[in-house]
């Protein structure tokens, strides 16, 4: 078995992609800042959103679970040449250790708290990770150490080390305590996607022509924080700042609660709706909604103004009366907050199955994709989505 293809063909799989960089030695001093120069890491457009700490999960799960299936070594001594030698997946799984690294310097130093809030339920491939190879990792470097294992010169105690861990990690997955873990992300990912995919079934079914398209809600952008400086959307903002996960659970609220006040006040009827909660990469609450109906593109024109009905209606929902009195937040706005996706527009008729595919996909993407990997840690019993009623037939 080529270890190299069967690691790009996994990689290729969940849309993970790794790039080689040359190691510069002179690029820094020992202990300052950086990224790791060793390669990069990032996710295909086949994700909706991706962040580096979202990435660095995947990658750990997917290496891991490389190792898992292919026996040989990773990291061995070489006495010829009288270093480290490490095989491709080796060489992921220490990068994947500086990048973790990283995100923690940046959480201590305060950098970039991309965790501030958002908390999560990782798969055991991480959890493992952590707990060993990590662990060993710093052992080998000592405090006083380069920051990243890239600039280290590994000894042959190094390489065993290394190699020992790895293999403790599988053993560990293999194990019952890891596969329960494991088995209630895999579960919980299966059931919203047979949930989910019954609900547009419903849909689809029911009514003979859809329109469908997709925004988010999240006041974490340049234009939200420019404009939480007003009293008035200091207000909205309080809304979703508060500790984790409570500002989460209430994000969700929200955006359903603003699906009842579109139904209330927009021109466009609407038949069914999904909401997806996540986290932004500076782990503040985002919202992804979905929403059909006959003539639901309604709702993204205005024939008064420049601002579509849904940023009015927005403005009206987050600001209240008072907000339609204030200049700049009234009105004519266009609503902080709200930001429409990228091919998120869709049109349904009941015999055009590609189209109900295209929505099938997007719905996979951002609703069930990353859960084998990840999920936010909600309270027990609760879920990061939401459905409208199921349609009568």
């Amino acid at each position: 078995m080529d270890l190299l293809k069967t690691i790009e063909r996994m990689e290729r799989d969940v849309g993970l992609v790794f790039k080689r960089s040359n190691v510069h030695r002179d690029l820094s001093a020992a202990g300052e800042l950086r990224r790791p120069q060793r390669g990069k890491l990032f996710l295909t457009k086949d994700w909706h959103n991706s962040y580096p700490w979202q990435v660095l999960r995947i990658a750990v799960h997917t290496y891991l679970s490389i190792a898992a299936n292919v026996s040989g070594r990773h990291f061995s001594w070489s006495d010829s040449k009288d270093r480290m030698e490490y095989s491709p997946l080796g060489e992921r799984l220490l990068l994947c250790v500086d990048l973790y690294r990283y995100e923690q310097e940046m959480l201590i130093r305060d950098i970039r708290d991309s965790l501030r809030s958002a908390a999560f339920v990782e798969s055991a491939h991480f959890l493992l990770f952590q707990e060993l190879l990590v662990q060993q990792a710093d052992a080998i470097k000592g405090v006083k150490e380069y920051l990243y294992l890239e600039r280290h010169r590994f000894t042959r105690e190094d390489a065993d080390a290394l190699q020992e861990r790895l293999e403790e990690a599988v053993r560990a997955l293999r194990g019952a305590s890891a596969q329960k873990h494991n088995k209630a992300l895999y579960d919980e990912a299966y059931h919203a996607a047979e949930s989910i995919e019954d609900y547009l079934k419903g849909l689809r079914g029911a009514h003979p022509q859809l329109e469908a398209f997709a925004f988010e809600i999240c006041l974490d952008t340049p234009e939200g924080n420019e404009l939480a400086a007003s009293p008035l959307v200091k207000r909205a903002r309080y809304q979703l700042s508060s500790e984790f996960p409570e500002n989460f659970l209430e994000a969700l609220k929200q955006a359903a609660a603003f699906v009842g006040y579109l139904k209330k006040f927009g021109s466009a009827e609407i038949k069914g709706h999904l909401i997806k909660l996540s986290a932004t990469a500076w782990g503040e609450p985002r919202c992804t909604l979905l929403l059909l109906g006959p003539e639901v593109k309604q709702l993204l024109a205005s024939g008064t103004t420049q601002a579509s009905q849904l940023s009015l209606i927005w403005a009206d929902f987050m600001l209240g009366p008072l907000g339609a009195l204030e200049g700049r937040l009234g009105r004519t706005m266009q609503a902080p907050g709200i930001r429409l996706l990228s091919n998120g527009e869709w049109w349904l008729s009941q015999k055009n199955s590609s189209a109900w595919k295209a929505l099938q996909d997007f719905v996979d993407h951002v609703f069930v994709k990353e859960l084998p990997f990840m999920r936010l840690r909600l309270p027990r019993g609760r879920r990061a989505w939401s459905k409208g009623r199921r349609p009568d037939r």
